[in-house]
């Protein structure tokens, strides 16, 4: 990944810079990720928050439960719904 990167939503209400590499990126089959994705699996990088530069816009989430008893926080665009 060339650093720092950038990216934002499809509609163009969240743009957001990433400064370091990501801590791992997956891919997970889980029905929940399967679900969000509408597909038979969902990809998923995880970025320290010092890291994260919210550029514009603003997220909005929602917390769910792992099946390995962690939380998970799921951040997306409220405007056009892209996962962040």
């Amino acid at each position: 990944m060339k650093l720092p990167a950038e990216g934002g939503c499809q509609c163009g209400a969240v743009r957001y810079q990433i400064t370091d590499e990501p801590v791992v990126v997956y891919v997970c089959h889980c029905t929940s990720c399967q679900t969000q994705s509408g597909s038979a699996f969902g990809m998923a990088a995880r970025v320290r928050g010092e890291h994260f530069i919210l550029n514009q816009g603003e997220l909005s989430s929602f917390e769910r439960p792992g099946s390995n008893g962690h939380t998970f926080t799921n951040s997306f665009c409220g405007q056009c719904g892209k996962r962040i």
